[in-house]
């Protein structure tokens, strides 16, 4: 994926905008004011998450994403952590109801240390 196939996923008609989430990983050292995109109920996998992640580790521009319900395991929060530890643009992250597991929480939890 290139940051601009990215884009196209993050606003398609997949991409609904929706502020609930009940986990919700604050990342407040980061700006605001960028756009937020929802992915929440789109059953994207661990790979599709993957692409996603590397295609955002340089992205400045989206502060708020929903992943909100997707069968994600481990390996995409993985993913997910490895990309945080080099974008620092992104500012919300909600992967309520994913199954992540405590060790996915970790690894996210251990990315923003």
């Amino acid at each position: 994926f290139s940051l601009g196939s990215t884009e196209a996923i993050l606003s398609s008609p997949l991409s609904r905008m929706k502020g609930c989430c009940l986990f919700h990983l604050p990342l407040s050292c980061c700006r605001l004011s960028s756009p937020e995109r929802s992915l929440e109920h789109s059953l994207l996998t661990d790979d599709e998450i993957k692409q996603i992640a590397a295609a955002l580790q340089t992205n400045t521009t989206l502060s708020k994403l929903d992943l909100t319900t997707n069968p994600m395991t481990l390996l995409g929060a993985q993913a997910l952590a490895d990309m945080l530890r080099i974008n620092t643009h992104l500012s919300d992250l909600s992967l309520f109801d994913c199954r992540i597991g405590t060790a996915g929480v970790i690894a996210l939890a251990d990315a923003l240390k």
